[in-house]
């Protein structure tokens, strides 16, 4: 099985295949425009992926610019959502270079992203997450608002950070930064338990596809956590 970084660097479309099953209630998009109205407003999206929520926000949103560190994504978000080109800019970017970003924005949304970068420096786990809320409050307009999505924990009963490190993280999001957390279902939905554990094993490993065969499990629970901030000043 390949890695995390290796399905990213080269994998898109078992990835894209993994992530439009997930949320079959749409739920996230729900959450999404609820707590924040995209309409005419410039966004700046990071950790883009395959472009699955900037899906959910292109036909409102006047223009959304789209970074990914990985340009195998990017070039498959961008020939996924063509229809859409001219309200689309997609740049090759890590979470880390935030401060590269020249203008100023309505809105910033990261999904799934910021977690990973997080992970990949425990020896200085607190400043990468100031260092990356800080460059998501400076690249934010007064009025406009920084939203993250983050996992609460796959095929597990009841939602939670399924690592420590990502419970510290979301921990300080809230108490030292003031972000408001939101935890909702958006649990992935198979034809059967073949495709189930075939698509999820991809990702997930061979553990979970065991236990989807074994379960027989066509519907996967899903939880993700929703970390919203209004900028007021």
């Amino acid at each position: 099985m390949p890695t995390m970084y290796e399905i990213y660097a080269q994998y898109a479309p078992e990835y894209d295949a993994l992530v439009t099953h997930e949320d079959y209630q749409g739920q996230l998009a729900q959450t999404l425009h609820r707590l924040y109205d995209v309409t005419n407003k410039d966004v700046i999206e990071f950790g883009v992926g395959t472009g699955r929520v900037t899906a959910m926000l292109v036909e409102k949103a006047r223009h959304i610019t789209c970074c990914d560190r990985s340009p195998h994504m990017l070039a498959y978000a961008q020939q996924k959502l063509q229809a859409y080109a001219d309200k689309l800019t997609f740049v090759q970017r890590d979470n880390l270079e935030l401060n590269r970003v020249e203008r100023q924005v309505d809105c910033l949304i990261e999904g799934w992203s910021f977690g990973h970068t997080v992970l990949d420096h425990p020896e200085t786990m607190d400043d990468v997450i100031d260092r990356l809320v800080a460059g998501c409050m400076a690249l934010v307009r007064p009025g406009g608002a920084v939203i993250l999505i983050e996992t609460m924990g796959t095929m597990v009963e009841d939602p939670a950070p399924p690592l420590a490190a990502l419970a510290h993280f979301y921990a300080r999001l809230r108490d030292q930064h003031g972000f408001a957390e939101h935890v909702i279902r958006t649990d992935y939905a198979f034809a059967d338990e073949e495709e189930a554990a075939q698509i999820m094993g991809f990702f997930f490993g061979e553990e979970m596809r065991e236990q989807i065969l074994t379960t027989r499990q066509a519907i996967i629970k899903e939880y993700t956590g929703v970390w919203i901030k209004h900028i007021t000043d």
